[in-house]
């Protein structure tokens, strides 16, 4: 759909489908009320998209913030493995818990 009036129109076909559809479910009603149902639901679609959108697949992608949050745990991940080895390789004893990444950055690697 390209014009929300179509697709106003579509909804509200679809609602005097919907009743038939509970009318059938809640026993009232014989099978040929699905039947009318969704012939009403069919012609929803046929009749209220007058202007369809052009067919093309639109890629789908993460927001960017994902990318943002997955960096910043690679950079943790890689900044732990740097506090590990800098205070396991005996050139330099680090406490086993110096803190965050951002701190260690800012306060500790600017000293070695």
């Amino acid at each position: 759909f390209t014009d929300i009036t179509e697709m106003s129109r579509a909804f509200d076909r679809f609602s005097e489908a919907d009743m038939f559809v509970n009318r059938f479910y809640q026993g009232g009603a014989g099978q040929s009320t699905m039947e009318y149902a969704s012939s009403i639901a069919s012609r929803a679609i046929a009749d209220s998209n007058r202007n369809p959108a052009p067919p093309a697949f639109r890629q789908l992608s993460a927001p960017k913030v994902f990318g943002v949050m997955k960096k910043s745990s690679e950079n943790e991940v890689k900044m732990d493995q740097l506090r590990k080895r800098l205070s396991y390789g005996g050139k330099m004893a680090l406490e086993s818990n110096i803190g965050s990444a951002q701190r260690f950055v800012t306060e500790s690697l600017p000293h070695m």
